[in-house]
């Protein structure tokens, strides 16, 4: 009898064990703040944005930011990653995108940097970077952008 007990046991745990397997979260959303650098003023933009990937490597990220300076407003990006896992929780990214802003008048350019991800829990993870936006239309100096962020996955 106690036998029997223990193989239903272990054949209950094993089919249970077997249906938890981990799901992939592909959109993810969250708050970022940048600091803009080699700029007239240094500038602070508090934004957000949103990643959807395509699979575990390549994914797109648009977002929008409101800057803190006088005379300026908004800071608008496209994105597109190529990650690199190290491991099962961080992983490293260069990026590449189209940027349009109005630090000191409008200007449209790109966007050229990497970064890294560190999942802090299962949904959430926090994201650092670094890139460079030369404008295509303007005589500005071109923004160095540091940025920080989170993001809830789901």
């Amino acid at each position: 009898m106690k036998r029997i007990l223990l193989i239903a046991m272990a054949a209950i745990f094993a089919c249970t064990a077997s249906a938890q397997t981990r799901r992939t979260f592909r959109n993810s959303v969250g708050p970022r703040v940048n600091f803009y650098t080699n700029t007239n003023d240094a500038a602070v933009g508090i934004g957000a944005y949103y990643r959807y990937e395509f699979d575990s490597h390549w994914r797109i990220e648009p977002s929008i930011y409101i800057l803190a300076e006088k005379d300026s407003s908004v800071d608008i990006n496209f994105d597109a990653h190529y990650v690199f896992r190290i491991a099962d929780w961080w992983g490293v990214y260069p990026q590449l995108g189209l940027v349009a802003n109005d630090i000191e008048d409008w200007a449209f350019g790109m966007s050229v940097g990497g970064g890294f991800d560190f999942n802090v829990g299962h949904r959430w993870n926090i994201a650092a970077g670094l890139k460079y936006e030369p404008m295509f239309d303007s005589n500005r100096s071109n923004p160095l952008v540091v940025y920080v962020g989170a993001a809830y996955k789901f």
